[in-house]
């Protein structure tokens, strides 16, 4: 018997929302819980459709509220794809095609000025001098950037059933600068539960709390410059260290060193110039993943050429080195689709059988293809 359905619609977002309400026993036991990005995808199951959780930015022509069917509950939750509070500047224009945006790669002014002063000829033992000597609070309009991304926040808040402003003024709100975990996650996918159906909403906040940590990108934080944490008082951001990728956690300084390795890395770099154009990047990614063989990132960055070439069996490979360096769900669950992308159903199994028969974030209604 089909069950009813509670659709999240919108990006990665609702990809983590999704995985996050599968972990809840209430919400299993009682929903399929589905995510996608297409509207053909949602037209297919409307008449099981219960509730609709979709991002209030997110919109589709041809879908409105008249497209719910009667007695559906439709939650709108706000986008939170940067830390609005503290600027970061991520993906800035002039380098965007070079830093590969869809790989999961936080272009910030941390690591920017970290690449110009290399191309400069700066060295390694040099970098911290000539990195701090930079004023970062002239080079860049903080205050100006905050006003900006203050009204921006409020635009979307408007557009959702709860706001998330004010909950960014507090801390850490997420750990990287383009993809919602950590404290903000949490307290948008608790809003959430708050608006369900559910016998004991209290019991499904407190598993969803637990399971937060679980879902989101890959474990890279993106970093608040020292200048930019005196600039805007964000004592929260001060004498601490961040997660760079799998390698561990470091203090800022320690952190622009590691950068600069891989920025040093001049496969790694080829194969970042060269993404967009696909196989030409591939034979640079796999050589720097020689050269860097613990490095995720690297990793990372060879999975995307290879998937942009098609290759999905090479793909699964290489998310499958990745998964070992870190076996977290979300790493199990690219892993998985990698390898159905691929048609290795058997190893696609194994992976089921080793995680209750639920990958976290996988798209239920996505196609093999």
């Amino acid at each position: 018997m089909n069950k009813p359905v509670i659709a999240c619609l919108g990006n990665c977002q609702s990809g983590a929302i999704r995985g996050i309400l599968l972990a809840i026993p209430e919400v299993k036991e009682r929903f399929d819980v589905l995510f996608t990005r297409r509207p053909q995808d949602f037209a297919a199951m409307r008449d099981r459709v219960a509730v609709v959780v979709q991002q209030a930015t997110h919109s589709w022509d041809d879908f409105t509220v008249a497209d719910l069917p009667t007695g559906a509950t439709h939650i709108r939750y706000p986008a939170a794809l940067i830390n609005y509070p503290w600027p970061l500047i991520p993906f800035q224009r002039r380098v965007k095609e070079r830093t590969a945006r869809d790989a999961h790669f936080p272009y910030t002014i941390c690591d920017a000025l970290v690449d110009e002063l290399r191309a400069k000829g700066v060295p390694k033992e040099s970098l911290l001098d000539a990195y701090f000597s930079v004023d970062v609070t002239k080079r860049f309009p903080l205050e100006r950037l905050r006003r900006i991304n203050e009204a921006k926040a409020r635009q979307i808040d408007a557009l959702s059933d709860f706001p998330i402003w004010d909950q960014m003024q507090v801390g850490q709100s997420m750990r990287t600068a383009n993809h919602p975990n950590g404290p903000l996650l949490s307290y948008m996918v608790a809003q959430i539960i708050e608006r369900l159906p559910l016998a004991d909403v209290a019991a499904a906040q407190e598993e969803a709390a637990a399971r937060v940590t679980d879902y989101g990108i890959q474990p890279v934080e993106a970093p608040v410059h020292p200048q930019v944490a005196d600039a805007l008082g964000l004592e929260w951001a001060k004498e601490r260290k961040w997660t760079f990728w799998l390698e561990g956690d470091f203090t800022f300084e320690e952190r622009l060193l590691r950068l600069y390795d891989m920025s040093y890395n001049e496969a790694f770099q080829e194969g970042r110039d060269k993404l967009a154009k696909g196989e030409e990047a591939i034979h640079s990614f796999e050589q720097a993943s020689r050269e860097l063989p613990d490095s995720a990132m690297v990793h990372a960055f060879y999975a995307t050429a290879l998937i942009k070439a098609g290759r999905w069996s090479e793909a699964a490979d290489v998310r499958g080195r990745i998964w070992k360096l870190d076996p977290s769900d979300t790493n199990r669950t690219r892993y998985w689709t990698a390898l159905r992308r691929a048609k290795r159903m058997d190893e696609a199994d194994a992976i089921l059988a080793a995680n209750d028969g639920s990958p976290s974030q996988t798209n239920a209604i996505a196609p093999v293809s």
